[in-house]
């Protein structure tokens, strides 16, 4: 059987290698790849959460990343299941733990810890994988 397909080797390794740790993309190797993707924003009261629930039309729960934008234009900051770091606190001083994903759903709450009502956008990308090979 021929040996086709797409290779990108990692610098230093050869196309040839049989190891799939020197190669950036093998196309014989399976990958993760991005199912679904999207944004939307979520209006959170002052001194209260919200909750945005998104469907990602996958049957599994899959691998997700999440990024907000905290104040408009300020950049997308990684929405780990964590506090975002104190450099972030200009609006949102926190960005709620209670995020998670089923097998049809993400839940991503946002807390707001000011007074005032605030608008918050976000970014999401769903990994997935077909297991064709």
């Amino acid at each position: 059987m021929a040996d086709w397909g797409i290779k990108i080797s990692s610098s230093g390794k050869n196309i040839n290698s049989t190891t799939p740790e020197d190669y950036i993309f093998n196309s014989k190797y399976g990958s993760v790849k991005t199912v679904k993707e999207g944004s939307g924003s979520l209006v959170v009261d002052g001194s209260s959460s919200a909750t945005a629930t998104i469907a990602h039309d996958q049957n599994f729960v899959p691998m997700v990343m999440i990024f907000a934008e905290l104040n408009p234009s300020s950049g997308r900051w990684y929405f780990g299941l964590t506090n975002l770091p104190s450099t972030a606190t200009d609006y949102i001083t926190t960005i709620s733990t209670a995020t998670y994903v089923s097998n049809s759903n993400i839940y991503l709450t946002i807390t707001n810890r000011t007074v005032a009502q605030k608008t918050v956008n976000y970014y999401y990308f769903v990994f997935g994988d077909t297991a064709e090979y």
